[in-house]
């Protein structure tokens, strides 16, 4: 299950019991799953004065999915969908997307943008949003 950046944050910066509480389970259940996007946005916007190099260090135990041509491919075109259909996917959102697509992997996110692309995406999704 790849773990998003919106899952992360609701998961630790807003302290949501009930995402905490299903994102410890992903994690010790070795389910969780993380993309170089995630690790950038969790870096970019991690608390002043905290290490970067021991986020990093957690993070790492986590299967990390790679970027490769095809995932950078395939986030564009499910950028190019969305906006056919009215809707718009921010850049990172597509790039998270296309990591789970192509590890056929669920994703844990607290962001409707994935939501609404579920449908005709294809994207197996867990929302943490209420």
């Amino acid at each position: 299950m790849l773990v998003d950046t919106s899952a992360w944050v609701l998961a630790l910066q807003r302290k949501d019991s009930r995402a905490k509480e299903r994102l410890i389970e992903v994690i010790t259940s070795g389910e969780a799953a993380i993309c170089p996007i995630v690790v950038l946005e969790l870096l970019a916007g991690r608390a002043r004065g905290e290490d970067p190099q021991a986020l990093r260090a957690r993070l790492s135990v986590l299967a990390q999915l790679e970027c490769s041509r095809e995932t950078w491919e395939r986030a564009q075109r499910l950028a190019s969908e969305a906006r056919s259909r009215g809707q718009t996917l921010p850049a990172p959102d597509a790039l998270v997307a296309a990591h789970a697509l192509e590890a056929v992997a669920s994703l844990l996110h607290a962001d409707s943008d994935f939501t609404r692309i579920a449908p005709w995406s294809g994207l197996e999704q867990e929302s943490l949003l209420p």
